[in-house]
């Protein structure tokens, strides 16, 4: 969508549409976390956006790394990185 803005809430990178033909917002994710009744946050919702970059990182801090096609989601993104983020990497961090 022209004009949208997306920035990563861990790193800080930021894209703004411009209407061109470009796949970078693709590379941004939202999230949303829902707390449970009772909790100190007692049932909010919190939403944020990640990078791929950042989300990576942040699986390969878990204990037990998700899977994507029965293959580890970090060990998959380790093979096919290198040149496909290079648009993501020279994007501004505010």
């Amino acid at each position: 969508m022209n004009g949208e803005t997306y920035q990563c809430n861990s790193c800080g990178r930021t894209f703004t549409d411009k209407g061109e033909i470009d796949f970078t917002p693709n590379l941004f994710h939202e999230f949303a976390a829902y707390t449970g009744y009772g909790s100190p946050l007692d049932d909010e919702k919190i939403e944020f956006m990640l990078c791929e970059r950042c989300l990576m990182e942040i699986f390969r801090g878990f204990k037990h790394q998700p899977t994507v096609h029965g293959q580890n989601v970090v060990e998959w993104y380790d093979e096919v990185k290198e040149g496909y983020y290079e648009e993501l990497d020279e994007l501004e961090k505010s």
